[in-house]
């Protein structure tokens, strides 16, 4: 268990040395300039129905970008406003920012309004350069920065469009996420291999502790 969180925090500090490094070689620009919001709202009042795919801040793996779940609501018993996302856009946890809950969307659906709904600009930033740079430490620690004399933290809109991001050319952006996500695959192999070692030492432990009592040992 230790080793996967110590490679958890590789994968956290790696990244942000790589966006450090970044900065100092390529141009520095507001991230407000790379991409737009997305403000497609669902309300009750609408009149909608069916079912709708809803995916919160709990759907969400802090520092992976993982999807982890999701939830089918029917749009005429909405209970409150919802953003509209779709496939390729970015939707971020700006409610308590330290929680890095960022999520590339593969699907047709809706998040909460504590989540901004983000378009890349793609002749400018590769989506998956953006996301890897939200869960970077250093995009992290600026966001904690910003919100951490609140009770209860927002990334207001205006904050995270004024935070300095490297912006190299598309080229070098795609060979920076090439690299992090082989170096997330091999923490989520280390991931499943310490699940079976756990499920296999689970397994022997009865065994063990029958084989004990019956004088065995």
């Amino acid at each position: 268990r230790g080793a996967v969180e110590a490679a958890k925090s590789v994968l956290l500090y790696t990244s942000a040395d790589l966006f450090t490094t970044s900065s100092t070689g390529s141009l520095c620009v507001p991230f407000g300039e790379v991409f737009s919001f997305r403000n497609d709202l669902i309300r009750p009042s609408d009149g909608a129905s069916g079912e709708l795919i809803f995916v919160g801040l709990q759907h969400v793996e802090s520092h992976t970008g993982r999807r982890i779940g999701e939830d089918y609501l029917l749009a005429e018993e909405l209970k409150g406003r919802k953003f509209r996302f779709s496939p390729g856009e970015v939707v971020y946890g700006y409610l308590r920012p330290y929680l890095n809950k960022v999520w590339i969307a593969n699907c047709e659906g809706f998040c909460s309004v504590d989540q901004y709904v983000l378009r890349p600009k793609s002749d400018v930033v590769d989506t998956f350069y953006l996301a890897h740079f939200m869960r970077s430490r250093l995009f992290l620690q600026t966001a904690i920065e910003l919100t951490n004399n609140l009770q209860l933290p927002r990334l207001r809109s205006g904050l995270l469009q004024a935070i300095n991001m490297p912006l190299p050319i598309l080229d070098d952006q795609r060979r920076i996420v090439a690299y992090l996500d082989s170096l997330q695959a091999e923490v989520e192999r280390l991931k499943r291999l310490q699940a079976d070692c756990a499920a296999e030492l689970d397994a022997l432990l009865p065994s063990l502790l029958d084989r004990a009592f019956r004088g065995e040992l």
